[in-house]
């Protein structure tokens, strides 16, 4: 009897933690796929002056 205690209590417990992990990642790709679209608004402006040198 104790023994099918003990793996109930494996099973429970390894299901909440594989839950709770699982929940983790989904904030967690959530939260980069945010932080791309920032990331993609990026204004591009463009220096003349640092392409282009005067002949000496």
């Amino acid at each position: 009897m104790s023994i099918t205690l003990e793996m109930v209590a494996g099973l429970v417990l390894t299901n909440a933690v594989v839950t709770i992990f699982t929940v983790l990642a989904a904030f967690e790709l959530g939260r980069l796929v945010t932080r791309d679209e920032d990331q993609r608004q990026v204004e591009i402006t463009v220096d003349d002056t640092s392409r282009f040198r005067r002949a000496a």
